[in-house]
């Protein structure tokens, strides 16, 4: 584990497991969100990488196979690697393919109930993975660069997770 300099807290990588029920959403954002705002500072410039956090957990929720398993959980995970913020977000679920989800902007998808979220991840980082991986969980993995002042000052990646922090 390495300190992030962000705040008293902040050790990364950092991971948070929750329940695979919306209402566990808000105990997932309590503890990303302090981090995310330490490593921008700017509210302006966090917004974005928060809803597309918000967004991936959501669809890890309502696609991770949690209904009726009070065992299902999602995991997120914060890491730096290089000048590149790693958000993941696995589940339990099928999973899907980002690269073929229809565009919501086409005629087709304007008027349908869901579909936008995918979207919105790929305008606020700058690249979105998914992956299926151990124990056949499927891991949707956001990247988006880090602020220079804070790139500049982060040492190496050292990969895997040291620990479990449990929101």
């Amino acid at each position: 584990m390495r300190p992030t300099g962000i705040d008293a807290g902040a050790v990364l990588p950092l991971r948070v497991v929750i329940g695979s029920r919306i209402e566990q959403i808000e105990r997932a954002h309590a503890r990303l969100t302090p981090i995310l705002h330490g490593l921008w500072g700017d509210d302006s410039a966090v917004w974005p990488i928060e809803l597309a956090v918000h967004e991936a957990v959501i669809n890890a929720i309502e696609h991770s196979g949690g209904d009726g398993n009070p065992d299902a959980t999602v995991e997120i995970t914060l890491d730096i690697e290089d000048d590149e913020l790693l958000i993941e977000i696995s589940d339990q679920g099928p999973g899907f393919d980002p690269d073929i989800v229809p565009d919501p902007r086409l005629p087709e998808g304007v008027l349908r109930a869901s579909g936008r979220g995918v979207l919105l991840m790929r305008t606020a980082v700058d690249s979105l993975e998914a992956a299926h991986g151990p124990q056949g969980r499927f891991t949707l993995t956001l990247r988006t660069k880090l602020p220079r002042s804070v790139a500049e000052g982060v040492p190496p990646h050292r990969g895997g997770f040291h620990g479990d922090q449990r929101a």
